[in-house]
């Protein structure tokens, strides 16, 4: 089947995260040499109505951070035109303390970083999104009855918390389908989780890809070349799968990828996809992140976009 460069970061079958807390010894780590900023120019004084300092450097900490994270939120704004059930928030507490670089090292790694799947594995039929690996890794506990997005227009949407499975999950009310206008932040009321009263969505670059060229078939020695967007924050989400002949089995691969516009399957992952491999379908996503922390407490708000 032809490549297909649609978002797919939410499917809810065998896509594995871009979380480096999962990488096993089916993982790799290439040898990118880019590297986490951690300082951040846009923090300024807070008050009491503004209790964290936000940027769209994707490293931004408030200045009442503590450096050790309890809870962490997550909300993604998926691509508009896609099914509204793709827009989602989670917050969750964790039974044990992480730095804020293990928490934000998850969601952004440092370095290319390649996870493959076969289908006899156990997990080969569990969701393994970011935000499943946070529902199994933390209690969801609730940020408030809902969190509004709003641009310099007035209000852009509503996330209204609903009940899942396993605790309060935050979706829109509406479908997504027109743009957001400019100036676009969302904001956190708090409940169990800290409150957060204005986080910037970041904005996201157009997504050129180079090659592959649009219907040419991904295989072992497939080269991924992309116009790159250099600030920190920024990361391109591969998925792709297809059929082993080393394993004779399915193949499901996931790489959370530097957005410095090159990339090759390392060694490793290509002796797992044998030179036989032949995609069944491959998706590419870029998303920004822009981070806020405060306390114990830290949220991501993302935002992607498909190639053009």
């Amino acid at each position: 089947m032809k490549l297909k460069l649609f978002s797919l970061i939410f499917i809810s079958t065998f896509l594995i995260a871009c979380d480096s807390a999962t990488i096993d010894g089916n993982g790799t780590n290439t040898g990118s040499d880019n590297t986490d900023n951690n300082t951040d120019g846009n923090d300024s004084e807070n008050d009491n109505d503004a209790a964290v300092a936000t940027g769209l450097d994707g490293v931004t900490t408030s200045m009442t951070s503590n450096g050790t994270v309890n809870s962490v939120g997550l909300i993604k704004l998926e691509p508009i035109g896609v099914s509204a059930d793709s827009t989602r928030g989670l917050f969750g507490e964790f039974s044990e303390t992480l730095t804020e670089q293990e928490v934000r090292d998850s969601y952004m790694p440092p370095a290319d970083i390649c996870i493959v799947t076969l289908a006899a594995d156990e997990n080969a039929t569990e969701a393994t999104d970011e935000f499943l690996i946070l529902d199994q890794t933390a209690t969801l506990v609730s940020a408030g009855e809902s969190l509004v997005l709003t641009d310099d227009n007035g209000t852009y949407a509503t996330l209204q918390q609903t009940t899942g499975l396993s605790g309060p999950v935050y979706q829109p009310e509406t479908e997504l389908s027109q743009s957001a206008g400019a100036n676009l932040s969302i904001n956190i009321p708090g409940d169990q989780f800290a409150a957060f009263p204005g986080i910037a969505v970041p904005p996201v670059p157009a997504f050129q890809v180079v090659s592959p060229a649009n219907g040419e078939n991904v295989s072992v020695d497939t080269f991924f070349q992309w116009v790159p967007n250099d600030v920190p924050g920024s990361v391109i989400e591969l998925y792709t799968s297809g059929f082993s002949t080393a394993s004779n089995e399915a193949i499901f691969i996931s790489c959370a990828l530097v957005d410095d516009g090159l990339f090759g399957f390392p060694e490793d992952i290509q002796a797992q996809m044998s030179p036989g491999y032949d995609d069944d379908w491959t998706s590419l996503l870029r998303i920004a992140y822009n981070v806020a922390a405060d306390g114990d407490a830290m949220v991501f708000v993302a935002n992607s976009v498909r190639p053009e």
